[in-house]
């Protein structure tokens, strides 16, 4: 098990709906490997949703959020001064409001 998949694959599903196959071929790992790690996830209390079909995918559920334990105030100060090398602006804005919700 590695922790930083398990992050990584919390942020994306945070994010937006994908595959399984998606995962797979983003960590270069197999799709039973990505559902071992939904596993994971879900039983720590992450709560993943899984829809089948066309429109389907795997997702966390809209209401959950990561609580803001994971940096102390100077570690968000360095993510906000390191922002200056972001490429665009619209980025800039929305990591900007994510790491100050943190």
């Amino acid at each position: 098990m590695k922790i930083d998949v398990l992050f990584e694959m919390t942020l994306i599903l945070l994010n937006k709906k994908v595959s399984a196959k998606y995962l797979a071929n983003y960590f270069c790992i197999s799709t039973r490997s990505v559902y071992r790690y939904l596993s994971i996830l879900d039983t720590s209390g992450i709560p993943i949703v899984a829809k089948p079909g066309r429109n389907g995918g795997i997702s966390i559920l809209g209401s959950f959020k990561l609580g803001g334990l994971y940096f102390t105030p100077a570690e968000k100060m360095t993510l906000l001064s390191l922002m200056q090398f972001v490429p665009t602006r619209f980025m800039k804005e929305n990591l900007t409001k994510k790491i100050t919700l943190l």
